[in-house]
């Protein structure tokens, strides 16, 4: 139950932060253009869960019909962006949606636990040297309690604590 809780209050914080930016996020898909629902392909780091490959910035519907019955969702009118958040919560990860545009996107793959990882084989309990032997050197906005990669208009962050990644966030710019 605390790591529940715990998964929840993270969530709510970077939705926060994304709506505390002041800034639109980039609703143009892969090619560029502003029609991101003419296309199924998503944008940046891919992520694999069950032998399903998809990312942000993709219609969602039949991702989370391949992904079965969630766990549990919750849903709330979006801080971040118009229309309504959804997200649903699978076994080690979560799946972030949003509705403005007509129809479920996927801005936000949330990874909580060492049974899953990222396809170069990170996962929560990696050391920071794991992840930049990975993915290479950060990006700018990167700290010591983060590694944040930039992509296609959206962001792969390893949260960390004492070296070693806590929790691991793909997310819609």
């Amino acid at each position: 139950m605390k790591k529940y809780s715990i998964a929840i209050l993270l969530l709510a914080a970077v939705l926060l932060l994304c709506a505390c930016t002041g800034t639109t996020p980039d609703t143009t898909g892969a090619s560029g253009n502003s029609n991101a629902g003419a296309s199924d392909t998503p944008i940046g780091y891919l992520f694999t869960y069950n032998g399903l490959e998809f990312g942000v910035d993709m219609p969602a519907a039949d991702v989370l019909k391949a992904l079965g019955t969630p766990k549990d969702k919750y849903t709330s009118k979006s801080c971040a962006f118009n229309g309504e958040d959804t997200v649903y919560y699978y076994s080690s990860i979560q799946v972030s949606t949003n509705n403005e545009q007509g129809y479920e996107r996927i801005y936000s793959i949330y990874l909580e636990d060492d049974l899953v990882s990222t396809q170069k084989g990170i996962c929560v309990g990696s050391t920071e040297a794991a992840v930049k032997e990975a993915y290479g050197e950060p990006g700018s906005k990167s700290s010591d309690a983060a590694l944040i990669y930039e992509k296609d208009g959206m962001t792969l962050t390893f949260n960390l604590k004492d070296g070693k990644v806590t929790t691991i966030i793909y997310n819609l710019v």
